[in-house]
């Protein structure tokens, strides 16, 4: 069973967050997909099984950011997956 939805911020996060995603999977064997860059830096939450990139042979922590990419990666996961990445907007001055 594979989920992905897209879900629109409030408008209060609106001017920072474009959108939220969600991918929902579980699989019995392992499998490897391939991510192309979007051109926007995620915020990047695992909520079941972690992920191994397969270029670097490591596990993509819990949470990250990940910042504009410059090709793509191919990524395998095996399990459960929950992971939620909203795409921010703009840059946001911390």
């Amino acid at each position: 069973m594979e989920e992905f939805l897209i879900i629109k911020p409030s408008p209060h996060l609106a001017p920072y967050i474009k959108n939220y995603w969600l991918l929902k999977t579980d699989v019995t064997s392992p499998a490897i997909v391939r991510t192309l860059p979007t051109g926007m830096m995620s915020l990047v939450f695992h909520r079941g099984n972690r992920i191994l990139s397969v270029k670097e042979r490591e596990l993509h922590p819990l949470a990250f950011l990940s910042g504009h990419e410059k090709g793509f990666a191919d990524l395998e996961y095996n399990g459960q997956i929950n992971i939620v990445g909203p795409p921010l907007s703009r840059t946001v001055s911390l």
